[in-house]
C-alpha cells in the first residue's frame, strides 16, 4: 500500500495522464454512459474510490472506450489501490494494444513500479525484488517480474505445431502453467477460453468473488459470467507470460486458443500436413509462392479479421473465423441476414447450435453462390439465428465448410490471406 507522502508524488503524474485522455477523440459510448459521467464527477472531486466504483460500473455496462480504463485506472492508483491499479493497466495494454492508451497503460505500469522499488529501498520491510515478486504473484504472473507487459520478447521466430483433428475442429496440445489441456485453434475468438470445471487441473483458481463481466451467444440470450487470470501459455516452442486467459462459470463448447495467444505471429494452416506454421511478425515468411491473396481488414475490438465475402452477387464484410465448423457462413439473425441480401426460404430446416453460453435454434440451408478471394462454392451450407433482430457490432461468420480444399497463410503484418489449393 502507498503512503500519502507516496500518492503526492504520483499526482503530477496521474494529471498528466488525465490531461492526455483529450487526444482522444472517441467520446464514451451509449452503455454506462451515467456512470461513467459519475465516476468523473468523484474523480475531480479527489474522491478516487467511489469513481474507481463508477468507471467500473461503467465498463460492466457497455462502455468499452479507453477514457472509461484509462480513469479506472487512474480511480485505482490514486486511492492506493495499488494491485488493482496494475492489473487494469496491464488489462489495458492488451486491450488496446497498438492504440495510444497502450502506451499511456505501459508507461503507468512503469511508473508504480519505480515507485514500489523506491518505497522499498527507503525502509520497506520487503527487498525491492520481494516487493515486485508478491506483485507478479497477485496478478498471476508465474514466471517474471511484475514490468513484464510485453508478450513477444523471447519469441521464436518460426514454430511448427502439428494438431489433429475432431471433425473439422483443429485441436492443438496447450501447456497453461506447466499443466496439458488441448484447445481448438479458433481465429473467429478473441481470447483464450476456459470453463470453471478446468481450473483444479490447471493449478488456477479464480482470485476474486465478482466476476470481471458476463458473455452471451450469438443464438441465445443466455449470460455467462466470466473472469481473466493472467497465466502462462505455451504452444510448441512458443510461451507467452503473464497471458490472460478468460475463464467461463460454464462452456459448451471445447476450449478455445484466440486471437490473443498467436496475434504477434503469422500463420499458416497446412491440412494435408495437420501442422500450423507460426512466423513472428517481421522474420520472413517465404509465404510467396502461396497463388492468391486476398486482403482484410483487422478490427482490434474483438480482434477480427475481417474480409469481404461475395453471396449471390452481393459483397459485404464477414469474420474470417476458423472456429466455425457449422458451415460455411453463419449468420446471427434473420435481420442480419437479410442485410447481406439473404432471405431465409420457407423450406429451411431448424436445427441446433452449441456455442460458449449454451445451445440454440439456427435456421440450415444452403446459399446457391459464395465467393471469397479465388474460392467460389455452390450450395454451401449456411445457418441464421432465429432471433429476429442482431447486434449490429458483429459480422457473420466464414467457416470451415466455405475454405474446405484449400491451404491457408495469414499474414498479420501486410494484412492479406495467402490462399493455395491443396
Amino acid at each position: 500500500m502507498f503512503s500519502c507522502a507516496s500518492r503526492k508524488k504520483l499526482w503530477p503524474y496521474y494529471t498528466t495522464l488525465a490531461g492526455l485522455l483529450l487526444l482522444f477523440s472517441q467520446t464514451a459510448e451509449a452503455g454506462g454512459e451515467a456512470q461513467y459521467q459519475a465516476g468523473l464527477k468523484a474523480y475531480h472531486a479527489k474522491q478516487y474510490k467511489e469513481a474507481a466504483e463508477q468507471f467500473w460500473t461503467s465498463i460492466k455496462n457497455g462502455n468499452a472506450t479507453p477514457q472509461a480504463w484509462l480513469y479506472l485506472g487512474h480511480s485505482r492508483n490514486a486511492a492506493g489501490q495499488n494491485e488493482e491499479a496494475l492489473r487494469t493497466y496491464k488489462d489495458i495494454a492488451r486491450i488496446f494494444h497498438g492504440q495510444p492508451a497502450e502506451s499511456m497503460a505501459l508507461s503507468a505500469i512503469k511508473q508504480l513500479n519505480q515507485n514500489t522499488q523506491s518505497q522499498a529501498g527507503k525502509g520497506n520491510s520487503k527487498s525491492s525484488s520481494a516487493v515486485n515478486a508478491s506483485t507478479a504473484s497477485a496478478s498471476g504472473n508465474t514466471s517474471g517480474s511484475a514490468s513484464s507487459t510485453s508478450y513477444n520478447s523471447r519469441l521464436p521466430e518460426r514454430a511448427r505445431v502439428f494438431y489433429r483433428t475432431d471433425g473439422d475442429d483443429i485441436i492443438l496440445p496447450v501447456r497453461i502453467n506447466g499443466r496439458s489441456i488441448e484447445m481448438e485453434f479458433d481465429t473467429g475468438a478473441p481470447d483464450i477460453c476456459i470453463d470453471r470445471s478446468h481450473l483444479a487441473t490447471l493449478g488456477l483458481r479464480i482470485p476474486r468473488a465478482k466476476p470481471d463481466g458476463y458473455s452471451g451467444g450469438a443464438t441465445n440470450s443466455i449470460k455467462v459470467p466470466y473472469w481473466e487470470i493472467p497465466s502462462s501459455v505455451q504452444v510448441g516452442p512458443i510461451r507467452m507470460d503473464n497471458l490472460p486467459i478468460t475463464v467461463f462459470e460454464k462452456m459448451h463448447s471445447k476450449p478455445l486458443l484466440g486471437q490473443d495467444f498467436f496475434r504477434d505471429f503469422n500463420y499458416t494452416i497446412d491440412h494435408k500436413a495437420k501442422c500450423i506454421e507460426f512466423t513472428r511478425k517481421g522474420a520472413h515468411s517465404g509465404s510467396g509462392s502461396f497463388g492468391y491473396k486476398v486482403p482484410f481488414t483487422f478490427r482490434k475490438k474483438g480482434s477480427r479479421i475481417v474480409v469481404e465475402v461475395e453471396i449471390n452477387g452481393r459483397k459485404g464484410p464477414m469474420m474470417f473465423d476458423t472456429g466455425n465448423t457449422s458451415s460455411g457462413i453463419s449468420f446471427d439473425s434473420v435481420k442480419q441476414a437479410e442485410r447481406y441480401g439473404v432471405k431465409v426460404p420457407p423450406n429451411a430446416r431448424i436445427g441446433k447450435s452449441i456455442g460458449i453460453s449454451g445451445e440454440g435454434a439456427e435456421y440450415k440451408f444452403t446459399l446457391d453462390r459464395v465467393k471469397l478471394g479465388p474460392i467460389e462454392k455452390n450450395n454451401l451450407r449456411t445457418d441464421v439465428g432465429m432471433d429476429i433482430n442482431a447486434d449490429d457490432e458483429e459480422l457473420p461468420l466464414v467457416g470451415q465448410d466455405l475454405l474446405s480444399g484449400w491451404q491457408y497463410s495469414i499474414d498479420m503484418k501486410n494484412k492479406v490471406i495467402n490462399f493455395l489449393r491443396r
